[in-house]
């Protein structure tokens, strides 16, 4: 594990964020007690560390959002958004990959 970004996404759930020594960045939650057994894999090559950020938009009747932040091996800044609804998790369903700046 080359480094790691965690942020609150819930009132019980962590989301932790890593860079892997293959350079692909993973993603493991948990409820507060415990850690998910499994972790996902979200690929790409990356030369830095990710960073994450939640927004709790599930008061104003939106889904929660996740945003995970990281430079590829191109130089370029991605971006990948997750969606939550109500008792959903972060899965395949989430948003797709879109490349934000050249750095």
């Amino acid at each position: 594990m080359n480094g790691i970004a965690a942020c609150v996404s819930g009132p019980t759930k962590v989301d932790i964020f890593w860079l892997a020594h293959d350079f692909k960045i993973n993603h493991k939650s948990g409820n507060g007690t415990q850690w998910n057994v499994s972790s996902d894999e979200l690929g790409g090559t990356f030369i830095t560390v990710p960073a994450a950020v939640a927004t709790n938009s599930a008061q104003l009747g939106s889904p929660q959002l996740l945003d995970v932040f990281a430079v590829g091996a191109d130089f370029v800044m991605y971006t990948k958004q997750f969606a939550r609804g109500p008792g959903q998790g972060l899965g395949s369903t989430c948003r797709a990959t879109s490349a934000a700046a050249r750095v």
